[in-house]
């Protein structure tokens, strides 16, 4: 992957801790070279925590105009002030005011000293004296305030004791003020309620928060006192009541406590230890675990003993030098930092995470919500259960939920014709669509609501040409965001809201129905014209929807028989259309597209549709097409019910079959053997929003080229859920379209569960956004998964990729990147819930598999239950770790076997420069652990089988590197946990 400049590693006064950073990234190409395809590949979304709508009653001024943050000239007045990049090499996209002047050279009233100069875009503007310009020596962020009170971009003095929860931060400091997320930056990324130290309120930017050792003993966590620093060089004590604990681990610093009996007793943040009976910080957690699980007996296989359980992350120390820009977006996903951090809760949260999905239930509404869950905290259920429209009453119920779109926005109804057509619909149908209307009319009204900010038809046109095109590559200049330009930097900055609980909502009045009784019934007719798009009812018959005549739909719902849909029903076609929902109660459908082939078709793609294809780099051409389809929102809420059970077959080349872009699509199918096939951008795949497929039961085919199948671009989530069936998920290897750099006779994946991030330091607005999430979870059934490079639980750049696969006897086959392995700062996870699994049989191994993290990393492989499983692996693989990655691979049991083409396996770590003193300092760290069985090993070139049946073992592969740290072992006994 392209390096990262010495110079943009330097912290900033405003975004670093550790003044020693490593000398840059690792810069081999044939391991790292970037894995984007085209120049519209670059591109960000919106930020996923909860902004408070409304400053408080108490809020204090606002801050002056020079040095105010901004986003665009109109919040710098109207006098001719503009809004400036501050740093674009050290702090890319934080932009401030900067007051319009009249005379060169005169004074300026500023929040620091300023005087009147003409800057290099010619504006004549107030520009700080000092080379610190805004931020002065003694009020840079987190600085303790001066005496004299803060001053310029720092002006707000914040008494974090007062300001819950903020972990690991403590005492008055300065910080930015801010009225949104938005209004926040890299390293101090969430506005929110605090107060001065004379308790007045106000808003802002808070530090993010420490996690684990780093945040244990570094500030209290509540008036309790829990957590304060004590002991110590410098002998702190403790306050009146509190005791002080001084952990075994020199991770951990001596903390304040209070004697427990019970997790109530401490507050949250902290839990009980019944053992010693006192309250431990969950920072502090890993000190005061048991240490006789397979993971203790890895860690104590080193002579010199000196890892513990708290050495297992990637600290502030060794992350924060490179800038918070690079390790502290502010586009990253609230959960990334929990679990990416801190290994095992990273394995742990992998582990729970496929239970929970399932626990959320089988339906479109609980996927919904799960998906919602993980953007806002990482927990399936942080969000509300859904609630369904209550039962529709009335004459016409019908055509009263029609007259309330009809008119929404201020257009006249006339209602007899309308009555007229619904004289054929039977009164229980017509409640039942008005239900579901009705519940429409929320979700569009959130949708609304959300796109406050931008609120011309023509910035919503911008916005649904851009939306899909922060990753899917495209040949219009028009269709691709411009990041310097504060509009759409604003869309990603979190200022498009989502109307995900809207959207669960409907989708939850439409399962609430009993649709089987009006399933097959004949002579049910219905079609009436919204601004929103038609409202449809159809009977039993096999129906075609054609392209042309059902291009714009509200509702569809057709009662039954064999129909094909070439329409994109359940789809926002365009920025005017806020809600689509197709329901389709029975038969073996058929869902697709008006084929167009052209002249770069070739037989193993999709034929192309009016759009056409064009080249982006492989010797293959993309789709270029522009229309949604079958449960897709775009710029809105697009919904798909399949019922029935029947044997369905769905074709789409993108954005289509559970696609969110800055809105919430999804599809379900209840059942039957049914067959996906999709190009890119589908099948569960999120950008700047949600994305879900669900699939009830039967033997499936899942087919893709790329960014799909558990897909999630930056504040995206993308969630594939089956319930059940032998099903197979092939991400095509070849013929290549988005060719890897890695591997050019492979396509880049990102597939299978995959988060893909924005790196930035080669674009013109060198801003870095953190990845999405994607997840790919398969409830049970033997399953087949076929993928190129990044696929199979896998993260680049700030994002999360998770294949969760429950029980059955699956296979696996992949080539760099895959398997567990993530690349530069992500997290990438394959669970596989029990089986007789088959590792790359039939697969070129090439790289990066099976529990590999490269680069400030996280690649975690766990395989659960008793199954005799076999591994076939190439370099970098079974728990190794690259370029200060970290990767781990667990086997909880079975007589496995193990066949590693290269000695850089089996829990071994490896630096690629031992020139650069940072790198060698920073850990680079793998883990291999087997449990239960008698296992077959070999690795690299040796011809016979290695004897390591209950063996523990370290090993590296540079001696005088003993910052690379690998450990490995094997039990043949079950009765300890892995962790």
């Amino acid at each position: 992957m392209r390096p990262i400049l010495l110079g943009l590693l330097v912290a900033s006064a405003f975004a670093c801790e550790d003044p020693s950073p490593p000398a840059a990234p690792p810069s081999d190409a044939a391991v790292d070279a970037p894995p984007i395809d085209t120049p519209s590949v670059d591109a960000p979304s919106e930020d996923a925590s909860t902004p408070v709508d409304a400053p408080p009653t108490e809020i204090t001024a606002a801050p002056p105009r020079t040095c105010r943050p901004c986003r665009a000239d109109a919040e710098c007045g109207d006098d001719g002030s503009v809004c400036v990049a501050v740093d674009p090499m050290r702090a890319p996209g934080l932009r401030e005011c900067r007051l319009a002047c009249a005379v060169v050279g005169t004074r300026c009233e500023a929040a620091v000293p300023a005087t009147c100069r003409d800057d290099a875009a010619g504006n004549r503007v107030c520009t700080p004296d000092a080379a610190a310009g805004c931020v002065p020596m003694d009020s840079r962020r987190g600085a303790a305030c001066p005496s004299s009170g803060c001053a310029g971009r720092y002006d707000r003095c914040v008494d974090l004791d007062a300001t819950r929860p903020s972990v690991g931060r403590a005492g008055d400091v300065c910080l930015g003020a801010c009225l949104t997320d938005a209004d926040c930056e890299d390293g101090a990324r969430r506005c929110r309620d605090v107060r001065a130290p004379g308790g007045a309120l106000t808003r802002a930017c808070i530090p993010d928060d420490r996690i684990g050792p780093d945040a244990c003993g570094n500030g209290a966590l509540g008036p309790s006192g829990i957590n304060a620093p004590c002991g110590g060089d410098a002998g702190v004590t403790c306050p009146s009541g509190l005791r002080c604990v001084t952990p075994s681990s020199p991770q951990l610093r001596g903390f304040c406590t209070l004697a427990c009996t019970a997790d109530s007793a401490c507050g949250d943040g902290a839990r009980c230890d019944t053992a010693q009976g006192v309250c431990v910080p969950d920072g502090c957690r890993c000190g005061f675990e048991p240490r006789d699980q397979v993971i203790d007996l890895a860690l104590r296989a080193d002579p010199s003993a000196s890892w513990d359980r708290c050495d297992l992350f990637f600290s502030a120390a060794t992350l924060d030098a490179f800038g918070a820009f690079v390790t502290r977006d502010r586009f990253r996903l609230p959960v990334f930092d929990r679990v990416h951090r801190d290994w095992l809760a990273g394995a742990r949260w992998a582990r729970g995470l496929g239970p929970s999905i399932d626990d959320a239930g089988s339906t479109l509404s609980g996927a919904i919500r799960a998906a919602g869950g993980m953007r806002l905290t990482g927990e399936v259920d942080a969000l509300p259960s859904p609630t369904p429209a209550p039962a529709a009453g009335g004459v016409s119920p019908l055509v009263d939920a029609v007259e309330a779109w009809a008119t929404r926005g201020g257009a006249s109804f006339d209602r007899a014709p309308a009555v007229a057509d619904a004289a054929d619909v039977p009164m229980a149908l017509q409640s039942a669509v008005a239900r579901v209307l009705r519940s429409a009319l929320a979700a569009a009204d959130a949708r609304d609501r959300g796109l406050a900010r931008f609120p011309s038809e023509e910035e919503r046109a911008h916005l649904f040409k851009i939306a899909p095109h922060l990753v899917l590559p495209t040949n219009r200049s028009d269709e691709r965001p411009n990041f310097g330009d504060p509009e759409d930097l604003a869309v990603v900055l979190g200022e498009v809201r989502l109307p995900t609980r809207e959207a669960a909502d409907l989708a939850a009045t439409v399962e609430s129905v009993d649709w089987r009784p009006f399933a097959g019934a004949m002579g049910a007719s219905f079609d009436v014209d919204t601004p929103a798009g038609r409202v449809v009812i159809r009977d039993g018959a096999a129906h075609r929807y054609g392209a042309a005549e059902y291009r714009r739909t509200l509702l569809v719902i057709d009662l039954g028989g064999d129909d094909t849909y070439e329409a994109p029903v359940g789809a926002n076609v365009d920025a005017a259309q806020p809600v689509s929902v197709a329901i389709d109660l029975g038969g073996d459908d058929a869902w697709g597209y008006p084929e167009t082939p052209g002249a770069l078709d070739t037989p193993e793609t999709l034929p192309s549709d009016a759009d056409g294809r064009s080249r982006i780099g492989g010797a293959v051409a993309a789709s270029m097409s522009r229309t949604p389809r079958q449960g897709a929102g775009r710029l809105g809420v697009g919904l798909l019910y399949d019922l029935g059970g029947g044997s369905d077959r769905y074709r789409a080349l993108r954005m289509a079959q559970g696609f969110g872009a800055l809105g919430v699509g999804g599809l379900f199918d209840d059942g039957g053997d049914d067959r996906y096939a999709i190009e890119s951008g589908g099948q569960g795949a999120a950008v700047v929003g949600i994305g879900v497929l669900v699939d009830g039961g039967g033997r499936d085919q899942y087919s893709a080229w790329a960014f799909s199948q558990g897909f999630g671009y930056v504040q995206g989530v993308g969630l594939l859920h089956d319930r059940a069936g032998d099903d197979v998920y092939e991400s095509k290897v070849t013929p290549v379209i988005h060719p890897s750099p890695q591997s050019p006779m492979s396509n880049s994946s990102f597939t299978q569960g995959a988060g893909f991030g924005r790196r930035g330091d080669a674009t013109p607005d060198r801003t870095n956004m953190s990845g999405g999430i994607g997840v790919l979870r398969d409830r049970e059934g033997s399953d087949r998964y076929t993928a190129g490079v990044f696929a199979q639980g896998t993260g680049y750049w700030g994002g999360m990729g998770l294949l969760l696969d429950g029980a059955g006897d699956d296979r696996y086959d992949a080539r760099w990147y895959v398997q567990g392995a993530a690349a530069h700062f992500a997290y990438g996870a394959l669970v596989d819930g029990g089986g007789r699994d088959v590792h790359n049989q039939d697969s070129t191994r090439e790289n990066m598999t099976a529990g590999a993290g490269h680069d400030f990393s996280l690649g975690i492989l766990l395989s659960l239950g008793d199954g005799a499983d076999s591994y076939r692996v190439p370099n970098l693989a079974l728990g190794a770790g690259n370029a200060n990655g970290a990767g781990i691979f667990a086997d909880e049991g079975g007589d496995d076997t193990y066949d590693a083409a290269a000695v850089l396996s089996l829990g071994n770590a490896a630096l690629e420069s031992l020139t650069d003193p940072g790198r060698l300092s920073r850990p680079t760290v793998g883990i291999f652990l087997d449990r239960g069985g008698r296992d077959s090993y070999r690795q690299g070139t040796a011809t016979a089988v290695a004897p390591m049946n209950d063996r523990a073992w370290t090993q590296r592969i540079h001696p005088e590197a003993p910052s690379e740290r690998g450990f490995g072992v094997d039990v043949s006994s079950t009765t300890q946990g892995l962790w």
